[in-house]
């Protein structure tokens, strides 16, 4: 089964901020996503409100915020943000989500 994999509009933003070698290797490993999204660790045992959303760590100091929704089997890739970097609240992943639904990503 294979999902498809959406990025949030300011996802990009941060992605293009970074080192071009750590975005390439980011964008690989979402890629993955697409036959593995429960690969990620789940941030709810961190975060109750995080219900949901999942994290890849990347280099050993990134990581990757999104969302696996089982249903419509998608990914939505929500954050990529330095790990010392405080987690985006629920609120703020939602709306992100919302805004790529609404952009048409």
């Amino acid at each position: 089964m294979i999902i498809r994999v959406e990025w949030a509009t300011p996802t990009f933003a941060q992605l293009e901020a970074l080192d071009q070698q750590l975005a390439f290797e980011i964008v690989e490993r979402v890629d993955l996503l697409a036959s593995f999204p429960e690969s990620g660790a789940p941030l709810e045992r961190l975060h109750r409100s995080l219900r949901g959303c999942r994290q890849l760590i990347v280099g050993k100091k990134h990581r990757v915020v999104y969302e696996y929704d089982t249903e419509a089997k998608e990914v939505w890739v929500l954050a990529v943000q330095h790990c010392r970097q405080r987690l985006p609240s629920a609120r703020e992943l939602k709306r992100r989500r919302r805004a790529g639904e609404e952009s048409g990503e």
